[in-house]
């Protein structure tokens, strides 16, 4: 990635930091601190790192993230179901180093059926259906969806670019329209869903002008890469507002969320939105 790529992932950071006020930090530091290395890690160490490499930390990211959500929702108390999700889920970042689109495509069938598999045999149908969809829903989330990001890398996009450059694009966007809508909700107090969306999406656009004027992937015009940072933002919402929602039900109140999981969660989307318009152009 060439400096300028840099140089905009640290305005963004300073960014970010600077628009939490100053007495969050000073009460919540270590939640603030933790929240911004998630995805700023990746950005300024992923262009260094071999694709493979890229891959496997995806992996177990989204590996850590299905394991917080189902410990949240409580399908941690049940091996039977939590356990074939996982190997589902990590299964997908498998597949996507195969080189296989169209088994990628049917993992989705081929996971329920192994989670059935294991769950199913000697189970009491008392809360069956809440604890299956939970765990197709993870491993959809955090294997199928966030199995997109390997398989960014492991596309070819004709003449677009590669795939390690949208990777990174995907995530410098997703972090712009959080960061706008982070400036919305704590100075405006914004809490409508529709508030909501409008920022995040304006904020990943500005990230994808700012690519397309600085640091363009490939052959990509600048309205594919405006469009792409709408796709990203939109994805972030509905993912991020789609989560406050399970939480709440499956919890039957307002739950104290840590932000970088509804942010992994969000993002799930945006990567899978993102890949199929960018494999849609190319």
């Amino acid at each position: 990635m060439p400096p300028a790529y840099f140089a905009a992932a640290a305005a963004l950071l300073a960014a970010d930091v600077l628009l939490r006020p100053w007495a969050s930090w000073k009460k919540r530091g270590g939640h603030h601190a933790a929240y911004l290395l998630v995805p700023y890690a990746p950005l300024f160490i992923g262009p260094l790192m071999p694709e493979k490499w890229m891959a496997l930390v995806y992996g177990l990211v989204a590996l850590g993230a299905l394991f917080s959500f189902s410990n949240m929702v409580g399908l941690t108390a049940y091996p039977r179901f939590f356990f074939p999700a996982a190997v589902v889920s990590a299964a997908f970042f498998g597949v996507a180093q195969m080189h296989w689109y169209g088994l990628f495509q049917a993992m989705p069938v081929f996971g329920l059926a192994a989670i059935l598999a294991v769950a199913t045999p000697f189970t009491e149908p008392r809360g069956f259906l809440q604890k299956l969809c939970l765990a197709w829903l993870g491993s959809l989330i955090y294997g199928y969806l966030w199995g997109h990001a390997a398989m960014f890398l492991d596309t070819d996009f004709h003449g677009l670019g590669n795939g390690k450059s949208w990777d990174l694009l995907a995530l410098l966007c997703a972090k712009a329209g959080d960061t706008a809508w982070v400036a919305a909700r704590d100075r405006l107090r914004a809490r409508f869903a529709w508030v909501q969306l409008l920022t995040t999406v304006i904020g990943a656009v500005a990230g994808g002008a700012l690519a397309a004027a600085l640091f363009p992937p490939g052959g990509a015009a600048p309205w594919q890469l405006l469009t792409f940072g709408a796709v990203v933002g939109l994805g972030l919402t509905v993912g991020s507002c789609g989560h406050d929602l399970i939480t709440r039900d499956v919890l039957e109140k307002k739950p104290e969320v840590p932000l970088k999981q509804t942010m992994l969660f969000g993002f799930s989307f945006s990567l899978a939105l993102g890949y199929h318009l960018i494999r849609y152009y190319s």
